[in-house]
């Protein structure tokens, strides 16, 4: 599997309107797990 840069997640959260967090700033975004569902599909556990 690829690695997800969390770095781009951590910009990409903030501009969701789902995300709960958007007036504070993202101290850490850690990956706790992945399983590959197909070719080109992750599906991805993250803690922020």
């Amino acid at each position: 599997m690829l690695p997800i840069d969390m770095s781009l997640l951590a910009g990409w959260l903030p501009q969701q309107r789902w995300f709960g967090g958007k007036g504070a700033a993202i101290a850490s975004v850690r990956d706790v797990d992945r399983a590959q569902i197909s070719p080109g599909l992750i599906l991805a556990t993250v803690e922020v």
